[in-house]
């Protein structure tokens, strides 16, 4: 379940260019991971956002 997502929006993307998504795991507790996700487009960074996630057991 995501408990924390926050966005920031770096560059404008003109519509249909193509991008590439990146992510990284930053942390990864018992009951939580942090991961970062990085938007490039062109080469150039236009979007990252940091996601908080909570983890349950299975059942």
């Amino acid at each position: 379940m995501i408990e924390n997502l926050n966005i920031v929006y770096i560059k404008t993307v003109p519509i249909e260019s193509h991008i590439t998504v990146r992510f990284g795991i930053l942390d990864v507790g018992r009951n939580f991971a942090k991961i970062e996700v990085n938007m490039h487009s062109q080469n150039d960074k236009v979007a990252s956002a940091l996601v908080i996630c909570q983890m349950f057991d299975e059942v």
